[in-house]
């Protein structure tokens, strides 16, 4: 499927290489408070809130003078949206039509991308061009011009995207009472008992998001990436969790597999993306650096 879109820009093949000094912990923005409303019932608002914000954003695309707004059409009736690893997306649709050439509409649109956002391909089953707002996450916002000719016209649909983030529940975190990380990658070998060191660990991996449940089943490209074991201890030595992460940011093509207690959980992904991802954030509190994979 086209326009794949890995958040952040991340390069594929490459495996992150670390720095030096630790990141501020984020909020577990996206993990349902206990006793709140059901992570179904906060799923469906934040999809319809996402719905309703992709509808007026179709209003952001510029086309050329004279368009009409038609109703769907034949021509562009198979959906050719793009895909997330890292969020859901929710889509709106328009469809138009202008009495000029589609390689004309087609230059008009690439040179006038709308506020905020800005041109960064095209391609797939219609001659499209695509524009995003250059954020990751929840705040991705993408808009997509597919063209196709019917009738001596050129037809337009514009395609209107917001992310939106399924959430964590309460009971797929860290248990308390951590107070040991054992971390295992290839030969490196270390063990976290500092308590500032455990707590932030702790933190930043309970604000990490569930895989998305849209992003599933996807076809995904190669990843080149080492396994990073995480096992969280108690004060007398007993394992209460234990994941296994990519050496790389986590995405659906790359997810980290937790457990609690010997039941697994399901896979969790990044939140942030570049140098706040999970894998690089340790990577700098511990001065350490992941095994690259042969």
């Amino acid at each position: 499927m086209r326009r794949l879109l890995l958040l952040g820009t991340a390069c594929a093949l490459v495996v992150t290489a670390c720095g030096a000094g630790a990141s501020p912990a984020p909020r577990l923005s996206n993990v349902a408070a206990r006793g709140g409303p059901s992570r179904h019932a906060i799923a469906a608002a934040r999809k319809h809130a996402a719905g309703r914000e992709a509808q007026l954003l179709l209003r952001r695309a510029v086309l050329p003078r004279g368009a009409r707004r038609i109703e769907r059409p034949a021509v562009v009736r198979q959906r050719d949206t793009g895909i997330s690893l890292t969020s859901e997306l929710a889509w709106r649709f328009s469809f138009w039509r202008v009495s000029m050439p589609l390689e004309l509409v087609s230059g008009f649109v690439k040179a006038h991308p709308p506020h905020g956002f800005h041109y960064y391909g095209g391609g797939g089953v219609y001659p499209s061009l695509d524009f995003d707002n250059g954020a990751a996450g929840s705040k991705k916002r993408l808009l997509t011009v597919d063209l196709a000719r019917q009738a001596g016209r050129t037809v337009i649909r514009v395609e209107a995207g917001v992310a939106w983030i399924y959430p964590r529940s309460p009971r797929e975190v860290v248990p308390a009472g951590v107070r040991e990380i054992d971390i295992r990658n290839g030969r490196l070998r270390r063990s976290v008992t500092k308590p500032e060191n455990v707590a932030r660990i702790v933190r930043w991996f309970d604000a990490l998001n569930v895989i998305q449940p849209g992003t599933t089943g996807l076809e995904c490209p190669l990843i080149l990436a080492s396994r990073v074991t995480f096992v969280f201890r108690s004060a007398d030595g007993a394992e209460l969790a234990r994941a296994v992460a990519p050496s790389r940011p986590a995405s659906a093509c790359g997810a980290i597999e937790f457990s609690i207690g010997g039941k697994r959980q399901t896979p969790l992904i990044d939140a942030t993306w570049g140098r706040r991802a999970f894998s690089n954030r340790v990577q700098r509190l511990l001065g350490v650096r992941f095994t690259r994979p042969r």
